[in-house]
């Protein structure tokens, strides 16, 4: 190997040290990161309650990171729109991965504004880009967000 290449890996390998410890103790987004995320909310003060079994097939790396995306976005959802305890249950269900979050309707108590409802259509494309299905529901007060999906990533209907 010549010199430039060793420089070339020499300085790539120690990039990571330069991450910064918040950055890197960040969850992983991928379904083994699901507590973690879970954690990070409780610590900024939102009450969850979670069900988290993931499934012990193999699951399409796309569609975990998609779970934990939509995991992630309606929790944000939940804390900046909603009241109360929000509710986090993801398992496998008739061979699919259904990842469903729920909170009560609130007053957006954490000064924030009405929002644009464009993290939902995130929310849509990117389940549906990883074949998934996305159910959005607000009824009797409380808003929930449902996500199917296939863990190979094959679309569901």
């Amino acid at each position: 190997m010549s010199a430039p290449h060793t420089r070339g890996c020499s300085a790539s390998c120690t990039w990571s040290d330069d991450i910064p410890d918040g950055e890197a103790l960040r969850p992983i987004p991928a379904l083994s990161g699901l507590e973690g995320l879970v954690a990070s909310f409780g610590s900024i003060g939102l009450d969850v309650r979670s069900s988290i079994a993931v499934p012990a097939v193999f699951v399409e790396p796309s569609v975990g990171v998609t779970v934990y995306r939509v995991v992630q976005e309606a929790l944000t959802n939940a804390y900046r729109h909603g009241e109360g305890t929000a509710t986090v249950d993801v398992r496998e269900h008739d061979g699919r991965i259904c990842a469903t979050v729920e909170n009560r309707v609130g007053h957006a108590p954490h000064g924030s504004d009405p929002g644009s409802g464009l993290g939902l259509v995130g929310m849509r494309e990117r389940v549906e880009s990883s074949g998934g299905r996305l159910t959005i529901d607000s009824d009797g007060g409380r808003f929930r967000v449902r996500a199917e999906f296939s863990p190979a990533g094959v679309v569901v209907r």
